[in-house]
Formats: C-alpha cells, sequence, structure tokens
C-alpha cells in the first residue's frame, strides 16, 4: 500500500520508528480546499506502518489542539495506543468526540515496555455514547494512552497553561490514521473553565 504525509508546511515529516530509525517520507503540500495558515497545520497520513511517529516543526503550546481522527478497518485488536514525546509539566487535556457507533476509553496508563509486549491491557475502561466527550489526564513523559476504538472516534488533545508541550507522538494499534491536525483553539474556552475541567 502506498504510504504518504501531505502537510500544510513542508518540514513537517511522518517517520516509522518501527526499526528504531527515523526514515523521512514523502511530504508534499495539503490540499484540502481551504485556506491553511501558519496556526492551522494539517498532516495526513494514509495506511502507515505500525507504529507511526508525526512531528511539529514546532511544539504545541497553550490552547493548541492536535486532532486525530481514527478508524478501523483491520484487525480483530480495536485499539490504539498514543504515546506523548515531552516533558508535560501540566496536565494534558484529552477530548474524545465519538462520532459514530460505540468507543471505548481505557484510561489506565502504562509504561512503554509494558506496551511493547501488547499483550496486557488493564480492563478498565469506560463506554461512551456518540457525540460525547471524556477528559483524560496525562501527567508524566513517554506515558503510552490506549484507546478502544469501534467505528470512527476523533481525540482532541489540549495542552493546559502553556507549561505542556507536545512535540511528537507515536500511534500504535490495528488502526488506520486518516488524518492528524493541529489548529489554534478559540479563545473561549477560558482558564478558568480549562481550570474546572480538570478538577
Amino acid at each position: 500500500m502506498k504510504k504518504f504525509l501531505s502537510a500544510s508546511v513542508s518540514d513537517l515529516r511522518f517517520l516509522s520508528t518501527s526499526n528504531g530509525s527515523s526514515k523521512a517520507k514523502q511530504t508534499r503540500k495539503a490540499s484540502l480546499g481551504q485556506t491553511v495558515s501558519d496556526a492551522f497545520r494539517t498532516v495526513i497520513v494514509k495506511n502507515p506502518p505500525m507504529p507511526c511517529r508525526v512531528e511539529t516543526p514546532n511544539s504545541l503550546t497553550d490552547f493548541s489542539v492536535l486532532q486525530l481522527r481514527l478508524t478501523n478497518f483491520i484487525g480483530p485488536k480495536k485499539y490504539v495506543k498514543i504515546r506523548f514525546l515531552s516533558n508535560l509539566t501540566s496536565y494534558l487535556q484529552i477530548f474524545f468526540n465519538i462520532i459514530d457507533n460505540w468507543t471505548t476509553i481505557n484510561s489506565e496508563r502504562v509504561s512503554e515496555t509494558h506496551c511493547e509486549g501488547a499483550s496486557r491491557y488493564l480492563p478498565r475502561r469506560c463506554p461512551l455514547q456518540p457525540n460525547t466527550h471524556q477528559i483524560i489526564q496525562v501527567k508524566k513523559k513517554d506515558e503510552w494512552l490506549n484507546v478502544m476504538i469501534d467505528g470512527v472516534c476523533i481525540a482532541q488533545l489540549r495542552t493546559q497553561f502553556g507549561l505542556s508541550t507536545i512535540d511528537a507522538i507515536e500511534v500504535d494499534g490495528d488502526v488506520i490514521v486518516d488524518e492528524i491536525s493541529t489548529v489554534q483553539t478559540q479563545r473561549r474556552y477560558s482558564r478558568q473553565l480549562i481550570r474546572d475541567l480538570v478538577k
């Protein structure tokens, strides 16, 4: 299957980490039928090898959003592992907008070594109805988050107060990452509101 990345900035890279090395893939300008400014960076990955890694040229900071559109069409496993390669000095808020069928979030976080075994996953899960949101707090660098997917899930990752950054993410599992994009959130999300959400 053809693997490619299209980006609105030329230095976004798609890196395969399956063999421990970094391989730059084809890059080109995104053609999304819309104007994309510097504040709106979009990466589209089609049928990537697992795991895959996407790096942004600039770290995501205060009130930035990293949005992933995840679908599952292959294999018996319906999960995706997301790892945040960053020094997270404050909470990272993860909003899952379920737009089709049921999606289950495993809110337990396990170590990278544990995840590499791909054999055991902690059973505590929270079923979500379509068009609902769930907030999960991630505190530490290199933590994996397991997301069970059935249908289509859009995950929006919001950093809090500018203390956290996301330098890169890794996605693993029998899923297809249809789209990864970063946009700036609207300022109607006040600091007090965000503070209340993570309590």
